[in-house]
């Protein structure tokens, strides 16, 4: 990395990392969906590997990312056919590569008003011995953060996320949006706040799955709308609050 002037900052990293897979995936264990869907664990699951080059241009509101990266022994789940009984195992399943530029901006634009930004732009391409795929992705995360005085604030953010491929499967499109009222009284002892999760409703799973046995389809919407009223009365003194934190580095309960 360099410094140069006017806070503006140059760096190239290059990282190697590991992502194991969770002990219930590990599991020699057999799961029966329905008398024609079964799905089993992998005992011989090997962890995959990533390897990443990023380029970066900071600014002292800005950030702009030209980043590559590969991954071996991709982690995916995989369908086949056997005696007529459709089987899903997750598996080691190729190769997987993107190339891409990402921009962010964290920036207070007035007295009033917060702006927190970021949108990535990438090309990404899967192989393994029997199937390729390749598709740009586009991702806009977006959040808002609106003082109206000094004791309330509203925050809105969205997300959206195009169509894109993960191994064998293709993913369709995905939008969020979220709102949040916040409210202070009580010389800041009293907190009220508003939450609307999902405020469009548009928040569901839809994906599909080419093998060489069959393809598959799959689509979901869980109940993702949801509004809560968040209540908080401070007895005590907040500048005495503890600071101390259990910290470790230590990944495994990640995997459980």
């Amino acid at each position: 990395s360099k410094n140069l002037k006017n806070n503006i900052s140059i760096s190239v990293s290059y990282s190697k990392n590991i992502n194991r897979p969770s002990f219930d995936l590990l599991n020699n264990r057999i799961r029966k969906l329905d008398d024609f869907n079964f799905s089993i664990g992998n005992p011989n699951l090997r962890p995959e590997f990533t390897d990443k080059l990023t380029f970066s241009f900071n600014t002292k509101k800005q950030e702009f990312d030209l980043f590559y990266s590969k991954t071996l022994d991709k982690i995916t789940t995989v369908w086949f056919i056997e005696d007529n009984i459709n089987f899903n195992q997750i598996q080691n399943f190729g190769t997987s590569q993107q190339i891409g530029v990402s921009y962010s901006i964290n920036s207070k634009l007035n007295k009033w008003w917060y702006l927190n930004t970021k949108a990535i732009a990438m090309y990404r391409e899967f192989k393994n011995d029997d199937f390729s795929a390749n598709k740009p992705i586009y991702m806009l995360s977006n959040s808002n953060i609106f003082k109206i005085n000094k004791t309330t604030s509203i925050d809105l953010s969205i997300q959206f996320t195009s169509s894109f491929i993960e191994g064998n499967f293709t993913t369709a499109e995905l939008f969020e949006a979220d709102f949040v009222l916040k409210k202070t009284i009580l010389y800041d002892k009293f907190y009220i706040r508003l939450y609307v999760d999902d405020i469009f409703n548009t928040v569901r799973t839809k994906n599909e799955g080419l093998f060489n046995d069959l393809n598959t389809s799959f689509y979901q919407k869980r109940k993702t709308r949801s509004f809560t009223i968040w209540l908080t009365y401070n007895f005590g003194n907040k500048n005495k609050i503890s600071t101390k934190r259990n910290q470790s580095k230590n990944n495994t309960k990640n995997r459980l």
